[in-house]
């Protein structure tokens, strides 16, 4: 049964909207081997401005099976037990036209949502937060449950090719996301509009 009674470690937005989340897999055609043994799929969580919801819960601050992983230093197994304070999946609020983008990168080793108390309060104020999983996140989970480990570059810096391949990859995304956006804009069930 829904309660108020939700464990959460970060601060609740504190702008005018509530908050709603989708994520997204996203496939780039034109790029292939992907985490190593995928084809060019990612994962992107999407926090927007959404109307007040009765009924529906927060979602959960990061995803199970990539909290159970442990070993990371930004990762424990209590955080498979946390929640946010976005509303999965309710409809966009209506009081603008438009709400501008903001697209999120992660840093190395990190998540799409280890910055999720930022993209909360930038969505509470009215803003559309586009967070993507790069070829060099700690780890990412697909809508069907497999898990992938990013890219690590233990060489990390400018004279690396790891690092090079990672960065071009990652400009490659965002780049790639600016389309989607444009895509989500005109035809997605949540984000038309």
């Amino acid at each position: 049964t829904p309660t108020n009674q939700l464990f959460t470690a970060i601060p609740p937005p504190d702008g005018p909207y509530r908050v709603g989340v989708v994520t997204r897999l996203f496939t780039d055609l034109s790029r292939t081997n992907r985490y190593v043994s995928t084809n060019g799929s990612f994962m992107a969580s999407i926090w927007y401005p959404a109307q007040a919801t009765a009924g529906v819960v927060p979602g959960l601050y990061v995803d199970p099976h990539i909290a159970a992983l442990g070993g990371n230093y930004c990762f424990t197994a209590k955080y498979a037990l946390m929640h946010d304070h976005a509303l999965p999946g309710v409809p966009v609020a209506t009081n603008e036209t438009k709400y501008p983008l903001v697209i999120y990168s992660h840093g190395h080793q990190l998540t799409r949502t280890d910055n999720t108390r930022k993209a909360e309060n930038l969505a509470s104020y009215g803003f559309i937060v586009l967070a993507v999983d790069h070829i060099n996140c700690y780890a990412t989970v697909f809508p069907d449950g497999r898990l992938f480990y990013g890219m690590d570059a233990p060489n990390l810096g400018p004279n690396d090719p790891t690092t090079m391949f990672i960065a071009t990859n990652r400009a490659a995304d965002v780049h790639f996301l600016l389309d989607e956006a444009t895509n989500l804009n005109a035809g997605d069930s949540i984000l038309q509009g």
